[in-house]
């Protein structure tokens, strides 16, 4: 194995990860809030500019052309809020950097077993690190349709995290009508359809808006009475069967009096 190409393996995974990791906790602005000086940002966009003088090719983000010494520095900056989870101990993982960066530059000289054991090993740890941590964010929540928020006009709600199952103070009589808002997060943003089922009936409705009714028929008149939120995808695959999340929301229903 080409020992060095396993070294720049981890460097890029590391730049990629800390990019990623940063852009999403503070935004795209991330590179000028980072913590590193605009003396070390100069001297990377004069790399990259050397590497593409006429700004033509494609063009490589301005963080490939970094040192390990300032990825170690931004690391440090936002250690406890971002990168601990991934990482561990920040002692450790500035020793990595400083003997990747003494066998990063050290002029393809003949390396001893030695050394190829420890960069391959603190290269293989790094990369480890990373997958480790994207095997842990991935669930099924990345793949599927998930009811985030309920409201209705009774005044109730329900958030994620609650449980399938939830069991309201409102009191309901036949003619009232219901009004339930669903809120939904789609990570891959597919056309959404809403359905509705009360305990009085064994079909589902579904329609296009989230925003859904339903009148309390006589049929209704029980304590609990459910009425059942469903959310599916346009995919050809759901989470359950024929749908991909639900939400079970409990009332009371009592006759109306004479």
């Amino acid at each position: 194995m080409d020992i060095f190409q396993k070294l720049r393996d981890a460097e890029y995974a590391l730049k990629d990860h800390v990019e990623a990791a940063l852009e999403e906790r503070i935004g795209p602005d991330w590179i000028a809030r980072c913590g590193i000086g605009e003396d070390r940002l100069d001297a990377w966009r004069r790399r990259r500019d050397a590497a593409d003088p006429d700004g033509e090719g494609p063009g490589e983000r301005l963080i490939a052309y970094c040192d390990l010494p300032d990825l170690a520095l931004i690391l440090r900056e936002h250690w406890s809020a971002v990168f601990s989870d991934v990482f561990g101990d920040l002692a450790t993982m500035e020793a990595y950097l400083h003997v990747l960066e003494r066998y990063r530059d050290s002029g393809r000289r003949e390396l001893w077993m030695y050394e190829k054991c420890l960069i391959y090993g603190i290269s293989g740890e790094i990369l480890a690190r990373i997958a480790l941590h994207r095997q842990r964010r991935e669930t099924a929540e990345d793949y599927f349709p998930r009811i985030d928020e309920v409201l209705d006009n009774m005044g109730n709600r329900w958030v994620c995290g609650m449980g399938k199952m939830v069991f309201t103070k409102a009191v309901l009589k036949p003619g009232d009508d219901l009004e339930i808002v669903v809120k939904v997060f789609d990570p891959d943003n597919w056309t959404l359809q809403y359905g509705l089922k009360p305990d009085s009936s064994l079909e589902i409705s579904w329609g296009d808006s989230n925003r859904l009714f339903y009148r309390v028929k006589d049929s209704d008149v029980k304590h609990p009475f459910f009425v059942t939120l469903l959310v599916r995808s346009s995919r050809n695959y759901h989470a359950m069967g024929s749908f991909d999340d639900f939400v079970n929301l409990g009332y009371a229903v009592v006759p109306q009096k004479k």
